[in-house]
């Protein structure tokens, strides 16, 4: 992962953030309520602008499922070493977005804010970039109410007997 963190180490500290703040709970009950209501804790508003615009282009549906908001909550706990990689893609992109059309990503209409997007995915100098924002939005989606329903989530926690895993002689 960016920023010299497996996948282990990262959901490790996804996990202790989580608890940290007292579990996912109020995690994700920090996304509820509108856009409009949501004032970052650690990014500036144009970062948190440039990683919604960025995560939807990279995962539709991050944004609805508040994944910037958490990104934002775990990054206000987290040391300058985890931030960083995820900043400075940011600020990648946004340069950019800049050089190439005269303003900030989060500004960009669709088709060019995608252009970009499919270019880093790519290959080239914003591949890094990309990457990094991608880990943090997927990380984040993949485990939110959202995409854990698209992954086939029911929302139960807990079964009598799992179908195909029945254990001969118990109970």
């Amino acid at each position: 992962m960016a920023g010299g963190l497996d996948r282990r180490e990262w959901m490790n500290r996804v996990l202790s953030a989580a608890v940290s703040l007292g579990a996912a709970g109020p995690l994700w009950a920090a996304g509820q309520g509108a856009a409009a209501e949501w004032k970052p804790e650690f990014f500036t508003a144009a970062q948190a602008g440039t990683l919604a615009a960025l995560g939807e282009a990279i995962v539709p549906g991050s944004t609805a499922a508040r994944c910037p908001r958490v990104i934002d909550r775990m990054l206000a706990i987290e040391s300058g070493d985890v931030r960083r990689p995820l900043v400075d893609a940011l600020a990648a992109f946004d340069r950019e977005a800049r050089r190439l059309h005269g303003t900030g990503l989060a500004a960009l209409d669709g088709a060019a804010r995608d252009a970009m997007v499919a270019g880093a995915a790519g290959g080239g100098a914003l591949h890094g970039p990309f990457t990094t924002v991608k880990e943090w939005t997927a990380g984040v989606y993949w485990t939110s109410r959202e995409g854990l329903k698209e992954l086939g989530w029911t929302g139960r926690l807990a079964w009598e007997m799992f179908p195909g895993c029945e254990v001969r002689g118990a109970g």
